[in-house]
């Protein structure tokens, strides 16, 4: 990932196109779960607003990590937090489609912002040092593939609702998303 010394660093097109992969599995994983939030509603035996509040209460983690995720970065670097934070990331989206207790999920939620959070703060860390380098749009240009992501995953979620339950669908998502984001990670 991005480099310290002053000498000038070459970017790849193939490093450029594996990193795009990387906002494409970031948005692909992490809204798989949210077009089948009423089976995860379901799932907990809450009405909408309990639901609602439950969701919200994600914020904590959130506003929490990033506090401190920079710092994170600074001094572990992009590539262990960005390991760590999408193997909780995807892990725990996971496991929030088979949890049934409300107080359960309340704090896996918490946790899943929170790692959101450094996966986000990470990879816009990169991203953001590749665009300095490349000067050509590409933060950008990330942006439109990281939706792309979720409008497909919203898609897959259309297309397997009927097939699958959200336990099935969202995990076996997640376990992939891990594997090529960690395959990903390592090339880079």
């Amino acid at each position: 990932m991005s480099s310290s010394s002053d000498t000038p660093v070459v970017i790849t097109k193939g490093q450029q196109r594996l990193f795009s992969s990387l906002h494409f599995l970031f948005g692909l994983g992490i809204m798989s779960w949210v077009t089948r939030f009423v089976d995860v509603k379901r799932n907990l035996n809450l009405s909408n607003a309990e639901f609602g509040s439950l969701l919200t209460l994600g914020t904590i983690g959130s506003l929490s990590a990033f506090l401190v995720m920079g710092h994170l970065v600074h001094v572990h670097g992009v590539r262990r937090v960005l390991t760590i934070s999408s193997i909780a990331t995807f892990t725990l989206i996971a496991a929030a489609t088979w949890i049934t207790s409300p107080v359960f999920f309340m704090f896996i939620n918490i946790f899943i912002a929170a790692s959101i959070s450094g996966f986000h703060v990470s990879i816009t860390t990169q991203t953001m040092w590749m665009q300095e380098r490349l000067q050509n749009g590409f933060a950008s240009r990330m942006s439109g593939v990281w939706s792309i992501g979720a409008l497909l995953t919203s898609i897959i979620s259309i297309l397997v609702a009927k097939l699958f339950s959200i336990e099935v669908h969202v995990t076996a998502l997640s376990a992939v998303v891990t594997l090529v984001t960690l395959v990903i990670i390592r090339k880079l």
